[in-house]
Parts: structure tokens; C-alpha cells; sequence
């Protein structure tokens, strides 16, 4: 997507597990960890000044995301 042009990218973790879906599987939030800064990694090697955004899967409520956050560069 980065070398399309893209100037955001979504680091979608699956379907959340807690909400209305409530999906019976998912990622830790350390294994998200590890995948948003795969993605972030990769769209800065095209992009350094691409967004990267992150949520679903484990991210599902204000302290997940922060938990991840504060993990990735």
C-alpha cells in the first residue's frame, strides 16, 4: 500500500473480542505488538512519513491501544 501512494495504513488485528462481536479468538496484545511494528516497519521503508494506525483482535477498548502504543515506535 505504502509504495501505491498510500499516506495511512491500518494495522487490522482481527475481529475484536470483546464489544458486539465478541470473536472466541485473537492474538495477544503482545503478538499485535510484534505485527503493528512489522506493518509500521514496512510502510516507513517506502513512506517515513506514513500514519500507521492500529485496532481489532485484542484492541478493542482505550487501554489496549495504549498498550500497543507505547510498545511500537
Amino acid at each position: 500500500m505504502a509504495e501505491e501512494g498510500a499516506d495511512i495504513l491500518v494495522a487490522h488485528m482481527g475481529l475484536t473480542t470483546k464489544g458486539t462481536i465478541r470473536a472466541k479468538t485473537a492474538l495477544t496484545l503482545d503478538d499485535s505488538v510484534k505485527r503493528v511494528q512489522e506493518i509500521c516497519n514496512a510502510g516507513k521503508s517506502v513512506n517515513p512519513n506514513i500514519m500507521v494506525i492500529c485496532h481489532g483482535g485484542p484492541i478493542a477498548m482505550p487501554e489496549d491501544a495504549a498498550y500497543v502504543l507505547e510498545r511500537t515506535e
